[in-house]
């Protein structure tokens, strides 16, 4: 691929396998899906507004 001129990307949610993909000279690595990142976020989000204890704040 890269050999005609396309980037080559890969899917990487580990962090080890994806710096060893962009030494192998990947063009892009992705390390995140937009669906868990944003599942995490409402849930850190989420987690403002409830005790430890569960009650809400």
């Amino acid at each position: 691929m890269r050999a005609a001129g396309k980037p080559v990307g890969v899917n990487a949610f580990d962090p080890a396998l994806a710096r060893s993909y962009v030494a192998a000279g990947a063009s892009f690595v992705l390390v995140g899906a937009d669906v868990t990142l944003l599942a995490r976020g409402s849930e850190e989000l989420a987690q403002r507004f409830v005790d430890r204890d569960g009650t809400r704040v």
